[in-house]
This record gives C-alpha cells, structure tokens and sequence, in this order.
C-alpha cells in the first residue's frame, strides 16, 4: 500500500480518539486511565496503517519517541534526589526562614508571586515550590487576616511560571525533546507569552494587595513556630546557597540539565 500524508480531518481524528477514550471513558465512566491511553494508541494505529504505514515503521517511530522522552525521564528521576537534598541539607528551609522575615504585609501577594516564581525556576517543580515556599505564604498571609484565596492564587501563578520556564522541569524537557528543538530555544520561545502573563500578574497582585485592608501587624503564630523549628534543626550558612548557585550557573551556561542537578 502506498504511503500518504494524513489530511486535517484524519490528524483531528486521532487526536479526537485521546479525547473520547481518556476523557470520556476515565472521567465519564471511571475506566482506568491505563486502559483508555492504550485504546487510544491502537485507534492511532489503526488509522496510520490506513495511511500505508507498516508496524515496523510505526514500532520504530514508537522506539524514536521514547528515546526522545528519555532525558524528560531521567530529569523526572533525578529532581527528586534534588528536591529532597536541598530540604535535608537546609537550602530551602532557610529560604523560607529568611523570607518571613522580610515579608510586608502591604506586598505579601507579590512577594508570594515572586517567592515562588524563583523557587519553581531553581528547582524545576511546581509543586515542591508551592508545598514549600507557598506554605510559608499562606502561614504569613493568615496571620496577617489577608484574603486566603488571592495568597493561593499568587503562589500557584508563580509556582506555574518556574515549572514552563525552569531548565530542571520534566514537562519543558519533554516539550522540547518530543518536538526536537533544543532546550534553552523552547525556553527562549515560551518567554514571549510566559514574560507577559507573568508582568501582568504582578500588576494585578500589586494592586490588590494595595487594596487589602491589613487585618493585623504581626507574623502569624504558625509563621514564627515554623521559624523557631527550622532553626533549631538547621545551622544557617552562606554555604547552602551553593546548590541555588550551581543550578542557576547551569542554566545561564546551558549546560544539560542532568549532570547540572546530579553536581
């Protein structure tokens, strides 16, 4: 059989049996999502073989694609080696430590934004970011009566913008490896929308938290609980900024990722 390209209405089509299997199937029926992926994949199949192609050629454009997903792979495996030393040693505790201090009341929706934002960069992750640094905010933001809700949307806002734009996220790895541009270029692409939404949100968080009426003036019991614990489990030295250092050194030397975290 002679090979042909897909035309629109057969890429809709595959793209259409993801959306069918996973998303009706798995939320609709509560199928398991495993299940769904691997009729989805053998429709797909299906369809290229009406295209012409055989099961050679698709196992080994199969085999392609998991090789390229391999460097996503390894960053998912070792950011968790990254993530756990960096709170073992101190790093990120005292992080958190220093930023209770220096948080204002007026600007804690920024500074939660900001916080967040450096800490996804550096680590990669969004959720360790909001687990971590956002837990500290929304301590601090209780204690000072502020709106809960709007502390949440501005750690989620800046856990977000690290996971796309941090060289250590498994998602931007595996964007950039699927699609077969180099790591730092997919980086350099997304700031064009990224860089915008992130000044907008600033903009807005600015402003709300000028508008917020401040419920009290004091750091909140749980904020100075939380310090007072992490100093006594840690000993505070210039010397934990060292792995931040290494990672961002990495990154602006756009050195690969995996040797990067593993140093």
């Amino acid at each position: 059989m002679e090979k042909r390209k897909a035309t629109y209405a057969e890429s809709v089509l595959a793209l259409l049996f993801m959306v069918v299997f996973v998303f009706v199937g798995f939320i609709a029926f509560d199928l398991p999502i495993e299940l769904m992926m691997i009729l989805a994949a053998g429709c797909a199949g299906l369809l290229a073989r009406r295209l012409g192609y055989s099961w050679a050629e698709l196992e080994k454009a199969i085999s392609s694609r998991i090789t390229g997903a391999t460097p996503a792979i390894l960053i998912i495996w070792v950011i968790g080696i990254v993530i756990s030393t960096f709170m073992f040693s101190g790093s990120i505790p005292m992080l958190i430590y220093y930023g209770i201090d220096i948080v204002t009341p007026q600007y804690l929706f920024v500074t939660s934004f900001l916080l967040c934002v450096v800490f996804s960069t550096i680590t990669g992750t969004s959720w360790g970011s909001a687990g971590t640094a956002g837990l500290a905010c929304m301590s601090i933001a209780a204690g000072f009566g502020l709106p809960l809700h709007i502390t949440a949307a501005a750690v989620v806002c800046g856990s977000i913008f690290g996971d796309k734009m941090s060289p250590l996220s498994e998602t931007t790895n595996l964007a950039a490896a699927t699609s077969g541009v180099n790591l730092y270029d997919h980086i350099k692409s997304m700031l064009w929308t990224t860089g915008p939404a992130a000044l907008i949100t600033l903009v807005f968080f600015y402003i709300v938290g000028l508008k917020t009426d401040i419920g009290s003036q004091g750091t909140s019991d749980d904020a100075l609980a939380m310090q007072a614990g992490l100093a006594e489990m840690f000993h505070w030295s210039p010397l934990l900024l060292l792995p931040f250092v290494i990672i961002l050194t990495g990154a602006f030397m756009r050195k690969p990722p995996v040797p990067t975290m593993l140093v």
